[in-house]
């Protein structure tokens, strides 16, 4: 989706939904932008060259679990990842 077509469905999502429904809509959305591979950041290349799999990244500031999806991915079912956000409707 365009990000013009985006920035219209949040005006119109926004005010209809209760909160609580807007957030999960927002983190539904970004799960997928970044399950799909939509939400990058030139940065996340660097994982490679600082993180083996089967070791141990922390993610402080989480956010909707950008950098948690792709250290996850590097570290592979050996490793972890321990994800905080403090925000709390971020969080949830």
């Amino acid at each position: 989706m365009s990000r013009p077509l985006r920035t219209a469905v949040k005006r119109l999502l926004a005010p209809s939904l209760p909160p609580s429904a807007y957030q999960w809509v927002r983190a539904v959305v970004a799960a997928w932008d970044i399950e799909t591979g939509r939400w990058m950041e030139p940065e996340l290349d660097l994982i490679g060259d600082a993180l083996w799999p089967g070791e141990t990244a922390i993610d402080v500031g989480a956010h909707f679990g950008l950098w948690s999806c792709h250290l996850s991915r590097r570290v592979g079912p050996a490793g972890r990842v321990y994800a905080f956000e403090p925000v709390p409707q971020t969080y949830a």
